[in-house]
């Protein structure tokens, strides 16, 4: 026999014999996954069970124990003052110059970049309003106005840091 036929041959067999071995285990490896197991993808359920248990019961108890924090937020002082001052008379009306100083936490005019939105609405025999924006301690933003004399009430709602806070006085003039 010629020396290369048989290392054919050999190869041959060699090739055959791996390939049905390949295959044989193949089939064993289908037939063990597919015959049915008790569980969860082969697994026992009871270990996913006892799992579950262990990590809802720390869960409650962690949630239930720990402590509940509030947010509260400190709220501030707001005091205002309304200042009237009489400017000049003039017969039956008076000139007269308003503004009001804000006290937040017993400190004039606040923090230096603190602002205001003043509401002005003074009634009497006269009915005078105003809208000031943007009133701090650079720019206090006075009412300077003509009313006639007699009895007002000067009412005056700010709003600070989206508060509201609101004073009034009765004044003669």
């Amino acid at each position: 026999m010629d020396p290369t036929l048989a290392y054919v041959l050999f190869i041959s067999v060699l090739i055959i014999v791996s390939l049905s071995t390949f295959i044989i285990i193949l089939l064993r490896k289908v037939k063990k996954l597919s015959t049915p197991r008790i569980g969860f993808l082969g697994k026992p359920l009871y270990i996913a069970l006892l799992s579950i248990s262990i990590v809802s019961i720390l869960f409650i108890s962690y949630n239930v124990n720990k402590s509940q924090i509030d947010d509260v937020a400190a709220e501030k002082d707001v005091r205002i003052i309304i200042n009237s001052e009489i400017i000049e008379l003039k017969g039956d009306y008076a000139f007269v110059e308003i503004s009001f100083i804000p006290y937040i936490n017993n400190d004039q005019w606040g923090k230096d970049d603190d602002s205001f939105k003043a509401y002005w609405n003074i009634i009497g025999k006269d009915k005078y309003t105003e809208v000031l924006t943007n009133v701090n301690k650079i720019n206090p933003q006075k009412v300077t106005i003509q009313l006639a004399r007699g009895q007002y009430e000067i009412n005056l709602l700010i709003i600070y840091k989206g508060k509201a806070y609101s004073t009034s006085k009765s004044v003669s003039f």
